[in-house]
């Protein structure tokens, strides 16, 4: 953009209006020689070197409140403004900033760039272990994936903190930025703080080093009373009504608000908080809690919800709060509960009640944590066929808010995968060996700090066993042409939303430690890649299952076999409608709820529930 000085006429007319400059030759504009628009710059002062774009359209402000383009009662010290730019009542300074077009700054206190800057970009977050050693380093392409890689301490982490430092390295400067169209008003002091196209910063207490990122399709916004340091808020994102932010990174599509306070936490794609406290978390993606009284701490989840008054605690008064846990997705925390940390519990989990005993059911998907006389036990898969279970998994992808075209993190919403059907294959085969043990229906037995009855371990193989029979026969009836044998690929692994085999992953980290992956879009990609052949490597994997549930192979099936997987296939379906259609009819008998008129009753009658 070329620029040129101000003439003699422009600045007397300048001086005329109550505008003052310590030089008027470094004040630049890019008003044609035979433009001016000095009629819209009124009781302005000017300071180091200052750039003007036009100022030759209007705002239309809420209420439909028209006001030109322009600037009043403002100090600018090394600022460009883009074209048509609206700047008034800025009560202190703004100092070291370039501002794209169209942007609206009304009654601001402070804005100002100090020093060199990496806008929060390359910030040490510290989650789950509070006195460190499970740090991830925030940037601006962050993704749930790329942070549990380091949160977890995994082989690749310093790689990608190296690869973090470097991106953050590239983003340093001196002079803040804001992208087109974004509107700052009713704010009082931005330190070091860059803002994307199309952002909103309305209200907002505070804002020290960090980034609001934006754009047409999915803008941001920051709200009143919010105060945040050392952070990064994604597309689509809205922080407001009294958030406190300190060390965090948003993801997209997330919301934070209503006085909720987080420190040291990473919030990815879609969550949504409210009203309570959260320290030290890894929130992956669709993590809820809208309570007050509630805290979550040193947690890693995703799918998650939390309940009024749930918490956690992190430390037993020895060695201080160096303790964590582990939600996998689709957990939720009933309310009122209360977790000694660390417990890991296994994937659609509910935890109802306080545990203290330091459990591990991570291979019991679907289960029930409850509390009996101080004690911790488990009820194997009786969350399976819950309506609740498949109402939440209906719901998510109706719910992905994001909009921006670079979608950050990965997602993979299915309920049954390799990995979940995997760990209810190696949770049938355990129950089995339980019940071998035991006597009689009072007898229980103890697994990793929880408690089983017989009852349970034998309604857990049933269900489980039902859940196998119908995942494979779904796979064996939509895809029987695309099933091979000879290509199982092994264990999987849930990566905070990416489903995918534990042999890719460390293929994926081998290029990430020897640096065949030299910047983290190439890490981006490269799991994204990963993701792309999800259908490929479960159809690997279920075929290699199929074999082996079957005792058959593939490519000599007869069609006595065939018959015999989908027979079994259609009674198991036929099996989890019924459970499931009968927990949906329980619940509204209960709330004394209309059942023939229910949409989510017909809805579950229809749908294909594998």
């Amino acid at each position: 953009m070329e620029y040129r000085k101000l003439t003699s006429a422009e600045i007397s007319q300048l001086t005329a209006n109550g505008c003052t400059a310590e030089d008027w030759a470094a004040v630049l504009v890019t008003w044609e020689p035979d433009q001016s628009y000095t009629q819209y710059i009124r009781a302005a002062h000017f300071s180091g070197e200052v750039r003007l774009g036009t100022f030759n359209g209007e705002f239309l402000l809420q209420g439909g409140i028209p006001v030109h383009c322009g600037i009043t009662n403002a100090s600018l010290h090394n600022v460009t403004l883009g074209n048509n730019c609206v700047v008034r009542n800025v009560n202190d300074y703004i100092a070291n900033y370039e501002f794209g077009n169209c942007c609206l700054i009304d009654n601001v206190d402070l804005i100002y760039t100090d020093g060199e800057s990496m806008f929060g970009n390359g910030e040490v977050v510290s989650v789950l272990n509070e006195t460190g050693g499970n740090e991830i380093v925030i940037t601006d392409i962050l993704t749930s994936q790329t942070a549990w890689f380091m949160a977890t301490n995994a082989p690749s982490a310093q790689a990608l903190k190296d690869l973090s430092d470097k991106y953050a390295e590239g983003i340093k400067a001196s002079v803040g930025t804001t992208g087109d169209m974004v509107t700052i008003r009713n704010a009082g002091t931005l330190m070091n703080v860059c803002l994307g196209d199309y952002a909103t910063v309305d209200g907002a207490a505070r804002l020290a080093n960090g980034t609001v990122n934006s754009c047409e399709k999915a803008p941001a916004k920051v709200g009143k009373n919010v105060i945040a340091d050392d952070f990064i808020f994604s597309s689509g994102s809205h922080v407001e009504d009294g958030a406190i932010i300190n060390k965090c990174f948003i993801g997209q599509a997330s919301h934070v608000g209503r006085g909720f306070s987080v420190a040291e936490s990473v919030i990815f794609s879609n969550c949504h908080f409210e009203n309570g406290e959260g320290c030290a978390i890894f929130a992956g993606p669709f993590s809820v809690s809208h309570h007050k009284a509630t805290l979550l701490i040193a947690g890693a989840f995703s799918f998650f919800n939390a309940g009024s008054g749930s918490n956690q605690s992190n430390h037993m008064y020895k060695t201080g709060p160096i303790q964590s846990g582990f939600l996998e997705r689709g957990t939720s925390l009933a309310s009122g509960s209360h977790v000694l940390w660390p417990l890991h519990a296994g994937p659609f989990s509910l935890v109802m009640g306080h545990h203290i005993s330091h459990c591990d059911t991570s291979d019991l998907p679907f289960s029930y944590l409850l509390e009996k006389e101080g004690e911790t036990w488990v009820v194997p898969a009786i969350n399976l066929f819950r309506s609740g279970t498949y109402r939440n998994v209906q719901k998510w992808p109706g719910r992905d808010g994001r909009k921006d075209d670079n979608k950050l993190d990965i997602i993979n919403f299915n309920q049954f995968s390799p990995y979940t059907v995997g760990k209810m294959i190696y949770a049938y085969d355990m129950l089995q060996d339980f019940a071998n043990t035991m006597d009689s229906e009072s007898d229980a037995c103890s697994y990793n700090g929880a408690n089983f009855s017989k009852k349970s371990v034998d309604r857990g193989m049933n269900d489980y066993g039902t859940a196998v029979t119908a995942y494979l026969g779904s796979i064996f009836s939509a895809r029987r042409k695309s099933l091979v044998g000879g290509k199982d690929t092994g264990p999987w692994t849930d990566i905070a939303g990416l489903l995918a085999p534990v042999a890719a992953i460390d293929k994926l980290t081998k290029c990430i430690v020897d640096g065949t992956l030299e910047s983290l879009e190439e890490v981006n990609l490269a799991i994204s890649a990963i993701n792309d052949k999800y259908e490929t490597y479960e159809n690997n994997w279920a075929a290699a299952r199929i074999e082996e549930f079957y005792d058959i192979k593939l490519d000599s099936i007869t069609e006595e076999q065939e018959a015999e997987i989908l027979e079994d296939w259609k009674e198991a379906e036929v099996e989890i409608r019924e459970a499931v259609i009968a927990d949906v009819i329980k619940d509204l008998e209960m709330a004394e709820l209309d059942v023939d008129g229910n949409s989510f009753l017909r809805k579950i009658q229809d749908a294909d529930l594998i």
